[in-house]
């Protein structure tokens, strides 16, 4: 096991999975993850969204405030979506416990990996 492994959101890594098909490369988060330093998630797609998808946003609070009831993820139509944000959230803290993982580096601004 390595002393340090990272949970990268996917987007920033290269892949296309942003809501609107799109990546957010960074060569850091790249670099990491070709070197094994690091495996990617990202949350909505393990959720079932599709790409492209509708945008969303937390109405209401903060992503702590949503785990706690208080807020919501909703889409630009005003659908909620939140259970699927959390679904998604919940397959990323299993895969970061079962992989040991130390360090995350997310999508800022995104509504399940930048918003705390």
């Amino acid at each position: 096991m390595k002393s340090v492994l990272i949970l990268i959101s996917s987007c920033l890594a290269g892949y296309k999975v942003r809501y609107d098909g799109s990546a957010a490369t960074n060569k850091l988060a790249v670099w990491l993850v070709t070197h094994g330093q690091a495996i990617t998630v990202c949350p909505e797609i393990m959720a079932g969204f599709d790409i492209p998808r509708l945008s969303a946003e937390i109405v209401g609070g903060t992503a702590r405030e949503v785990l706690a009831g208080q807020a919501t993820v909703k889409e630009i139509d005003g659908n909620n979506v939140t259970d699927k944000y959390i679904f998604g959230a919940d397959l990323v803290l299993k895969i970061a416990n079962e992989n040991h993982v130390t360090a995350a580096f997310l999508k800022d601004g995104s509504p399940s990996c930048g918003n705390c």
